[in-house]
């Protein structure tokens, strides 16, 4: 079972190499039924004005896979004001477009999360 210490250890070690340093944490360790998304690991709320970030992953998440989840979640702090800002902008549409929009923009930055992730685990090792 992952522990908020772990959780600690492994933002300890990513938020400084991803400019997240001044950032303030809270951590939920989470019944799988809890963690928002499509079946996600872990996810993660962001304020980027106000530097804070819950970052929520379940209780029997693999111990040796935490690394990658939590890292996950740290990079779409970091991406989040282009996030926001192309959502902003997918908001002006009409209609469908916007929905379409969103949904591409959604999309985008999960590809963008993924293989940023694939080379910062890779760089590390």
């Amino acid at each position: 079972m992952l522990t908020e210490k772990q959780v600690r250890r492994i933002i300890d070690r990513w938020a400084p190499r991803l400019g997240l340093r001044d950032w303030q944490w809270l951590i939920e360790i989470v019944d799988a039924q809890d963690v928002d998304g499509n079946g996600a690991p872990a996810d993660v709320g962001r304020d980027t004005t106000m530097h804070t970030a819950a970052v929520r992953i379940i209780a029997d998440a693999p111990t040796a896979q935490a690394d990658e989840y939590i890292l996950h979640e740290l990079v779409h702090c970091v991406l989040h004001p282009l996030w926001s800002a192309a959502q902003i902008a997918a908001k002006q549409l009409d209609g469908q477009a916007a929905k379409l929009a969103a949904a591409h923009i959604g999309v985008g930055e999960e590809l963008v999360v993924q293989a940023l992730v694939r080379a910062l685990r890779q760089e590390a090792t």
